[in-house]
């Protein structure tokens, strides 16, 4: 939620007629109650697959304070929830393009021209004063974290004191009518062969010029084939294959989500320049995996540590997704994962 408080603050830095000084960088106040958010679930609607969520929203400070909607699409409120590591996410950062690639920005880009994005436009609520604003969502990225508490967020400034900060409302549950879920889980299945190169494991391109000088590194790329060794065409997500060390860490229920959204949404008509490869019987794929050295030390990785690798996948034309594991293997040695900004 930091992020989202960062990109706030730039955007009503840049935004015409804020505060005394438009050209000074508003500071933040992080989460604060000047804002009352709550949610009017009877009055929530389903239409061409965006569920709509009315809050009303009342300015619980004693100054004017500035709501700003950017048009893009998803309404002024938006939505969190609490991940798996107990950390809030908002839903629209959920699918992260980052996690894939090209193929995640492209289908972001698409996404935005299918959604179209209106004018930005301002609103200013008065000390005490209560209007409506509403949250928009994809109902399948409702049914992706069904089970899970949501909150809503809206960000806002006080032109007074050139401030931003960040509300939220008291968590809900969206009805389930409004959020199926959207795949049928397989769960674990045997439909592809995931096979590592080891012998070719290298590192990624450094960000920093002095990290092979000083022996550390961010990432490490591993060579995969993966071949369907099903009678079914298989969508394959070979930009998001996840990783677990044997006896130490559980399957990342969030990746799944993450995983099976994305295969789900790029197997639609209009994100067929991005889709990954579809399978025949027999038929493989190779491609590089990113492995990332910090989130490895994190999960407590040591030196000789058996490895899986999980490849998501969805059969062709349907919304059955399933995983499939590598048998476990050992990681060559690797080099010392990014140094804290302490220790630079």
């Amino acid at each position: 939620m930091k992020l989202l408080c960062l990109l706030a603050g730039l955007l009503f830095l840049t935004a015409d007629g804020f505060g005394d000084n438009p050209t000074a960088r508003p500071k933040s106040e992080g989460l604060q109650n000047y804002l009352v958010l709550i949610p009017d679930l009877a009055a929530a609607s389903l239409k061409n697959g965006d569920v709509t969520i009315p809050f009303a929203v009342k300015n619980n400070s004693g100054k004017d304070i500035v709501i700003r909607d950017e048009g893009l699409g998803s309404g002024t409120v938006d939505l969190a929830f609490v991940d798996h590591a107990g950390e809030i996410k908002s839903l629209q950062l959920f699918l992260d393009p980052g996690d894939f690639g090209i193929a995640g920005k492209m289908m972001m880009d698409v996404r935005s021209e299918v959604n179209g994005r209106g004018p930005a436009r301002r609103f200013t609520l008065k000390p005490g004063e209560t209007s409506t604003f509403s949250s928009r969502s994809r109902t399948e990225m409702l049914g992706a974290v069904t089970g899970r508490k949501l909150f809503g967020v809206l960000d806002g400034y006080i032109p007074s004191t050139n401030t931003t900060f960040e509300s939220r409302s008291a968590p809900f549950m969206v009805p389930p009518v409004l959020a199926p879920v959207p795949w049928n889980d397989l769960g674990e299945q045997n439909y592809l062969l995931i096979t590592p190169d080891v012998t070719k494991v290298q590192r990624a391109d450094p960000i920093y010029a002095d990290s092979i000088k000083n022996g550390w590194a961010e990432d490490m790329m591993v060579p995969f084939v993966v071949k369907n060794t099903s009678n079914q065409d298989i969508m394959v997500l070979m930009e998001g294959i996840d990783y677990y060390i044997l006896g130490k860490k559980k399957i990342n229920d969030d990746m799944k989500r993450v995983g099976w959204l994305f295969l789900l949404q790029i197997s639609e008509p209009e994100f067929k320049a991005v889709c990954p490869p579809s399978l025949k019987h027999e038929e493989s794929v190779s491609r590089d995996s990113r492995l990332n050295l910090s989130r490895l030390k994190d999960d407590g990785y040591e030196p000789g540590d058996k490895i899986v690798a999980v490849v998501y996948g969805l059969i062709a034309n349907t919304n059955k997704v399933f995983e499939c594991r590598s048998d476990p293997f050992e990681l060559p040695p690797l080099p010392r994962g990014e140094p804290s900004s302490t220790s630079k």
